[in-house]
């Protein structure tokens, strides 16, 4: 069984659209416009405002942009409640009219944080969301650095190709396509002609890198023929440690933060406040090995990791993902040649 720590710290590159239009607080110039973006007009100059959704050549006449524009007029973009804007790696929706007041310095007055950006999504280890592209494959690249395995979860994908590029950024040395999925999970030819499944895979896996001196990573998604876009919850780049062979399986339970209150009447009242997952098992690993895997715990034990069963005795568990932080783990055994480990994660996903 093995960990994953997070090595990948930014994209190079990735064809994920952002939906929502980055925050803006300086005075633009007619021709830089953005069609349905609210604007107040600042200066009329040469321009006619009145051709690209403007009421009137006044200033501060606020519409919404039908055009570029021309000319030398400016106006700066205007938010009303219930208006989002991208700053950094997250999304904004604004709580009280303005003009250029950023997100930043202004959280809890103008704007409240209302979710992770569609790149954030990529890298989030806790995200449920997905990260989508409009029309064709998902795209994502980036540094190779020291990372030699692949956590890929949450993703919807006929195959998803992977390749270490050299330096020049385009000759590859390395590729790997996964198999296809479109029908993982039906085993009836019953099932083959009547409940194929959809295009909607979640699914999680781990790919090891064949090259370790690569420049560049690059992840294709490669979308069904019957589906408009491919998706990806997570993706986690690294290096595998080793925490022993897994035994007697993984349990899995939740604990509640829910508080149960009875008032004089004898009322009961449950106020919800989380359920949290929670995986135990343990793990068997030689003794000299015992320091080592005490540094690695210290090193990762406030981190969200991916945790990845990857056993060599075909496990029924193998390939399994678990996200989430180390919350306690101690030797349960000890035998002088063996030690065994046990684990409890508190998951984040």
């Amino acid at each position: 069984m093995q960990y994953l720590q997070q090595e990948i710290l930014a994209f190079t590159t990735s064809n994920i659209v952002e939906s929502t239009l980055p925050w803006s607080g300086s005075t633009l110039t007619a021709g830089t416009f953005i069609v349905g973006q609210r604007y107040t007009i600042v200066s009329v100059g040469t321009t006619d405002f009145t051709l690209i959704g403007a009421a009137s050549n006044t200033i501060g006449v606020v519409f919404v942009a039908t055009g570029i524009g021309t000319g030398t007029g400016t106006a700066i973009v205007t938010y009303n409640v219930g208006d989002y804007a991208l700053f950094g790696y997250f999304i904004y929706k604004s709580v009280s009219a303005h003009t250029n007041k950023s997100p930043d310095a202004n959280t809890g007055v103008y704007w409240v944080k209302w979710s992770i950006s569609n790149k954030q999504a990529m890298l989030d280890l806790s995200a449920n969301s997905k990260s989508y592209v409009n029309g064709g494959n998902l795209v994502v690249t980036f540094p190779q650095n020291r990372m030699i395995a692949l956590a890929i979860g949450n993703y919807e994908a006929e195959t998803i190709l992977i390749e270490i590029l050299a330096l020049d950024g385009t000759t590859v040395m390395w590729s790997y396509t996964t198999p296809n999925s479109t029908f993982d999970g039906v085993y009836d030819w019953w099932t083959w002609m009547y409940a194929p499944y959809g295009y909607s895979i979640d699914r999680a896996i781990k790919i090891n890198l064949g090259v370790t001196n690569g420049t560049t990573v690059r992840v294709t998604f490669n979308k069904l023929a019957s589906a408009t876009r491919s998706a990806c919850g997570y993706l986690i780049g690294g290096t595998p440690v080793d925490m022993g062979c897994t035994l007697h399986g993984v349990n899995y339970g939740f604990h509640s933060y829910a508080l149960k209150q009875t008032d004089d009447f004898g009322t009961l009242s449950i106020i919800k406040r989380a359920v949290q997952d929670k995986v135990d098992f343990n793990t068997i690993l030689p003794s000299s090995q015992l320091m080592t895997s005490k540094r690695n715990i210290k090193a990762v034990y406030n981190d969200i990791i991916a945790f990845i069963i990857d056993e060599r005795d075909n496990s029924p568990f193998e390939n399994m993902i678990t996200l989430g932080t180390i919350e306690s783990s101690s030797v349960v055994l000890n035998d002088g040649e063996f030690i065994t480990m046990s684990w409890n994660i508190v998951e984040a996903l």
